[in-house]
């Protein structure tokens, strides 16, 4: 996900850079609607992806936990 994130930004990054060409067909506006768009998506994705980073070692030790429960049934 992280990855993801990182390509949005290029992505923002580059419409960012263009802005100025002549011989483009897109309206500053969309052209600002779409840079933003994906700077917030891309933050996000980072977002999200840290806290799943996070928590999945909480999740394994519940996981194991339950496991170890189970088996001295």
């Amino acid at each position: 996900m992280a990855i993801v994130a990182v390509y949005l930004l290029h992505l923002a990054w580059q419409l960012f850079e263009g802005r100025e060409d002549p011989n483009t067909t897109m309206s500053p506006v969309l052209l600002w609607l779409f840079i933003g768009l994906f700077v917030l998506a891309a933050a996000g994705l980072l977002v999200y992806a840290w806290r799943l980073w996070k928590s999945a070692p909480k999740e394994e030790e519940e996981r194991r936990k339950k496991e170890e429960e189970n088996s001295l049934k």
